[in-house]
């Protein structure tokens, strides 16, 4: 059988097309759906607030220090089923998060994965229903065994800051909260530039 260097010329420009379509279609959005099988803990990075307290994990609660948010101690990315805007939450502004629903489908934004979470903020106000990205990982360190520990934030039910317990260049010290701590700061960081 006679076959024409013509016809095999098309039948491989054919094969490369559809080659080069396949890798194309792959290659579109796939970094949307990127998803992270296991969370990896990240240290805190410098210059970010060093916070402890509480991360409830099923029926164990593990008291920690430098929590993160993969090293920050802020995410933005937040939304609410009630408004358009989208927000940033910071660990200095919050008791608590207190996981809701772990895997929520949302109305408003129902081509993202979300958590459903409520919080406290540090004046005890409290914030409903907020959709925090799906894929957020929370980093700490374990206060007892110093163990570096990372989780998704859906796989836990609830984290809870002390904002009483400050990281000093010499240590830790307690710190009084509300009106009569912000007296204590305003005249520690008068005092520290005098003394300049």
């Amino acid at each position: 059988m006679k076959v024409n260097k013509k016809t095999i010329s098309n039948f491989i420009q054919s094969i490369l097309l559809i080659t080069i379509s396949i890798v194309c279609i792959n290659m579109g959005g796939g970094a949307e759906k990127t998803t992270i099988l296991e969370p990896a803990f990240v240290p805190l990075e410098d210059n970010q607030g060093i916070y402890s307290g509480m991360i409830y994990d099923d029926k164990n609660e593990i008291e920690v220090k430098d929590i993160s948010f993969t090293g920050h101690t802020a995410i933005g990315g937040i939304r609410k089923e009630t408004d358009d805007s989208v927000n940033k939450i910071e660990l200095s502004k919050l008791k608590e998060i207190k996981i809701i629903e772990p895997y929520y489908i949302s109305k408003k934004y129902s081509d993202k994965e979300y958590i459903l979470a409520d919080a406290i903020s540090i004046t005890g106000e409290p914030i409903k229903e907020i959709l925090i990205p799906r894929q957020v990982i929370i980093c700490a360190v374990d206060k007892k065994t110093q163990m570096e520990k990372a989780w998704f934030l859906y796989k836990i039910s609830k984290i809870t800051i002390n904002h009483r317990e400050i990281k000093t260049a010499t240590g830790t010290e307690e710190e009084p909260v509300g009106i009569f701590g912000q007296i204590k700061s305003g005249v520690k960081s008068v005092v520290d530039k005098i003394s300049y």
